[in-house]
């Protein structure tokens, strides 16, 4: 029973303790002080465009009263018109480009506090908000053409995060179609009448917002592997990976930030799909899209199909996103590259009839599939036909050795509408940046411009960094601008430029200007790896991870010159390697081919270079090389004995033939091999080093010398001073003791005067007078001998033996010799004194002093005792019982004390008889 009770007592205890817990931790959102959740909203007006904002929450105070304080900083902010030839728009990710720019753009930033029930009722920007206002630009048929109007500035911005923090705060009702997450209680997905509001990323682990899910019997237990098409894909999404039931069934949550076109691959088949954040894709009604998983890399191109209504099996019922993924499935047949590989003029009729044939196709799904499907597909197949037109206008325009080829086709070879799409096309606002077609697009317009440009005056193929560099700036803006800066740069830190500083300012640049984490994440990447193969360090890697999961230690090769080559597909045979390898004899260095792709046969690898000693030929594991090297092509490192990287980006033999010349491989390879440990420059530097260290450190030594001799002469000089003081101050004290001693000494004669007792006066005055010689003959020396102190003590109590009739002696132990040992003069006979007149006087022949003097612990041991009245028990202060003479020996002893010697005195009571015992410790070794 007893234990029935508490069980419930502690139950109702704990949901108690809970509730309380809970309620007082409550605010509007369930968060912790220091969390931090983004909001994205993308508008959709038909008359103004596309307005898109991030807005970054974090949760600064949590208050008494419940009330949430947050800082919300504005991340990003976007405008643009619809589809059309001319694009107006704004995105502050990609802002003028700005030379020189020290740091990147402040965000304006703001704190609200919002009550429980959900009510802002603070709301405030900081003061240092940027309030300069967002100049739009309206695009035209050139890239350089625009027209300016003003938009917004600070103030448009503040209640902007006002309307979007209300929408946030809006109550479930069945008119909003609102999804919450339950333990924090903020809405990752609010959709409304031409507004949508995502969750994008916390601090939290996100719910998942889109489902792909369906049937597929002859599919069972397959993996199914979801990734996004187009380029950073990872960066923008991160790849998925689930499994089919054992009925071949399947369910597969994911989270998406916006909309994205992505792959599903189950088993060997494999569709395309464009879904958005919310939509729920079922593939099992769908007979269509059931036939339509194809298998991997055998798409099949039909350009003759007609395209009529769809007839799909419940086809009333389908959503959206079953739409959208009916289009891409379809669409991507024609979206091949190369895929017009012919002549000229075929090409110039079957790009016109395909161009036909794609855009009555995506016509068709026009209210059935989602407008952002559909405008998406739009611009990804006119990017794709623009960048594919350039591709054959390229391709008959090669250069012939440093001549052009003459013999090519011009403008006039093609009809008067074929480039248009080149120069008509609304490049700079295009909302889906991650689209390869896009991505291929911009570096194919900015070379065809480039050509264009440079094909009167003679210039080559070839491009200098600065020359593409400020080309893109006088002809971009925006998304491409960035785009091109930042392959500018990734081209020159992965292709040799590792030790050039001259890219540096560039890329510092480009960090500060650009904000768009999908851009300067990877580029900042890039940027470490470069400076850590730098021409000059240390080898950072020791190690490969071989594709047959084996390590493969580089440390071994270490003490002879090593040539490192990654080995890609696209470029090198090791047997263009044969001729300069035959030129090196084994023990002077050593090849090491790294295959980097799974690709490469290495059947066609002559038998002379396999069986080389110092060949080594190794396969790297896929990952391995993704993640530690930048690599694009063939690299090629040079590494001294000292596992110094000598060249980070050697020429490769497959690219240059030589004839009757050393090629740039070999002289790479023998500089390698010719350097020594230390070169000339370096010697230099550190024979500088070496002689700026040795004179300052001589320079230290003799500042600290003379310092630390400076400090020797203070202290003697303060030792000096305090003894000196010391000495004036043992004097004084003994002049004090004198007076005293000689005043007791005539009353003791005056009162045997008085008392008619002649001859004991007489007596005690000669007694006195060899006592008072002895005394001042001692008086200037600051230690006198033992025996000296000892005869003028016994002097001293003969003398008082004529007024007071005690008895005294003095032993002294056989091992301290009285005529070395030295002591203070005048230190025992206060004692003596003290003991015959407040302890002996009364006593008459009864009383009795010893004196006792023996060594103990390398120290003088005096006991004077007596066996007189002894000390008051009323009083703890034993010196104010003992006389003036006491109180000076006292005062001695504390001066002694100052040389670091511990003397001590103690007077107490006799244990086992009456009386007073008075004990002094004076350290004689």
């Amino acid at each position: 029973m007893k234990k029935t009770t508490f069980t419930l007592l502690f139950g109702w205890l704990l949901f108690l303790s809970t509730h309380l817990i809970a309620q007082n931790s409550e605010g509007r959102f369930a968060l912790k002080v220091g969390d931090w959740f983004e909001m994205g909203l993308e508008q959709n007006n038909r008359d103004k465009g596309i307005t898109n904002y991030l807005l970054r929450y974090e949760l600064k105070k949590q208050l008494q009263n419940k009330n949430q304080v947050y800082q919300v900083s504005l991340e990003h902010f976007s405008k643009r018109a619809k589809y059309s030839s001319k694009s107006y728009g704004y995105d502050s990710y990609y802002p003028s480009f700005e030379e020189n720019k020290t740091s990147p753009e402040k965000k304006n930033q703001y704190t609200l506090e919002l009550t429980p029930l959900g009510k802002l009722v603070n709301y405030e920007p900081f003061k240092d908000n940027k309030s300069s206002k967002i100049e739009l630009i309206a695009i035209g048929s050139s890239y350089g053409s625009a027209s300016l109007y003003t938009y917004s500035d600070d103030t448009m911005d503040s209640l902007m995060v006002s309307v979007i923090t209300n929408y946030l705060l809006l109550p479930d009702s069945s008119s909003n179609r609102i999804r919450k997450i339950t333990d924090q209680n903020i809405p990752f997905l609010i959709e409304l009448p031409d507004m949508k509001l995502i969750l994008t990323d916390a601090s939290f682990p996100l719910p998942n917002n889109t489902i792909i899910q369906g049937k597929m019997e002859d599919q069972i237990n397959q993996e199914i592997r979801i990734n996004m098409v187009g380029s950073y894909s990872e960066s923008y999404f991160t790849s998925k990976q689930f499994q089919t039931n054992k009925d071949g069934s399947f369910n597969c949550p994911i989270f998406l930030k916006r909309p994205f076109h992505l792959r599903l691959t189950v088993g060997k088949k494999t569709l395309t799909t464009f879904l958005e954040p919310g939509d729920t894709l079922n593939l099992s009604p769908i007979k269509y899209l059931a036939h339509q998983l194809a298998p991997i890399d055998n798409h099949t191109k039909n350009q003759e199909e007609d395209i009529s209504e769809m007839k799909e099996e419940h086809g009333s019922h389908l959503g959206r996103a079953q739409y959208n993924t009916m289009l891409s499935t379809k669409i991507d047949q024609y979206l091949i590259y190369s895929s017009f590989d012919q002549g000229h003029e075929s090409i110039i009729t079957i790009s016109q009839k395909t161009d036909k044939i794609v855009n009555k196709l995506i016509d068709s799904y026009q209210g059935k599939a989602s407008d952002a499907c559909v405008e998406y597909f739009r611009r990804a197949w006119n990017y794709f036909l623009a960048a594919e037109r350039l591709k054959i206008y390229e391709g008959s325009r090669r250069s012939m050795g440093n001549k052009l080829n003459t013999n090519v086709l011009t403008m006039k070879d093609f009809p008067v509408d074929f480039f248009l799409g080149v120069d008509t096309l609304p490049v700079l606002m295009n909302p889906f940046e991650w689209d390869t077609s896009y991505q291929i697009f911009i570096s194919e317009a900015q070379r065809f411009k480039q050509k264009r440009i440079g094909w009167p005056i003679g210039e080559l193929f070839f491009q200098s960094f600065n020359q593409n560099y400020f080309f893109s700036l006088a002809s971009l803006r925006g998304y491409p601008l960035y785009k091109q800066i930042a392959g500018a740069i990734e081209m020159e830190y992965t292709h040799g430029a590792m030790d050039n500083q001259l890219i540096e300012p560039y890329y510092q640049d480009f960090i500060n200007n650009c904000g768009d984490p999908v851009l300067v994440e990877p580029l900042k990447k890039i940027h470490e790896m470069a400076i850590q193969f730098g021409i000059g360090r240390t080898f950072p890697i020791n190690s490969f991870v071989l594709q047959d999961s084996s390590i493969f230690d580089l440390n071994k090769f270490k003490g002879k010159p090593i040539c490192l080559i990654l080995l890609s597909i696209i470029s090198s045979d090791m047997n263009d390697f044969q001729e300069i390898i035959d030129k090196f004899a084994p023990e002077e260095v050593n090849f090491i081919f790294a295959i980097t792709t799974p690709f490469y046969d290495v059947k066609k690898i002559l038998n002379p270079i396999h069986q080389k000693p110092n060949v080594t030929i190794i396969r790297l594991a896929d990952k391995n090389i993704v993640s530690e090297f930048p690599i694009k092509q063939t690299k090629i490192f040079m590494l001294d004995k000292w596992f110094r990287i000598v060249e980070n980006n050697a020429e490769d033999p497959s690219f240059h033939k030589y004839k009757g010349s050393i090629s740039g491989f070999e002289k790479s390879l023998r500089k390698t091999i010719e350097t020594k440990r230390y070169s000339k420059a370096e010697k230099t530097a550190m024979v500088k080093t070496a002689g700026w260290s040795f004179g300052s450190i001589l320079f230290t030594v003799l500042i600290g010398l003379w310092i630390y001799k400076s400090r020797i002469r203070r202290i003697k000089k303060q030792e000096a001073a305090k003894r000196r003081i010391k000495e004036l101050e043992i004097k004084a004290i003994r002049s004090q003791m004198n007076p005293h001693f000689i005043f007791n000494a005539l009353n003791s004669i005056q009162s045997l005067i008085n008392g008619n007792q002649f001859k004991e006066a007489n007596i005690y005055l000669s007694k006195f007078a060899v006592l008072l010689r002895g005394v001042l003959n001692n008086s200037e020396k600051g230690k006198i001998s033992l025996s000296d102190e000892l005869q003028a003590v016994e002097l001293y109590c003969q003398l008082e033996q004529l007024r007071f009739e005690f008895k005294f002696g003095i032993s002294i132990d056989p091992d301290v010799n009285v005529d070395l040992i030295e002591i203070p003069g005048m230190i025992i006979q206060p004692l003596a004194e003290n003991a015959v007149v407040h302890g002996l006087s009364g006593k008459g022949e009864l009383g009795k002093l010893d004196i006792q003097v023996k060594r103990h612990n390398g120290n003088l041991c005096i006991d004077v005792s007596d066996n007189g009245l002894g000390l008051s028990p009323q009083t703890k202060d034993t010196l104010s019982q003992k006389g003036f003479g006491l109180k000076l020996v006292e005062e001695r002893i504390n001066i002694l004390n100052l040389d670091g010697k511990v003397a001590t005195l103690t007077v107490k009571n006799n244990q086992m008889a009456p009386g007073t015992l008075a004990t002094l410790i004076i350290p004689i070794d």
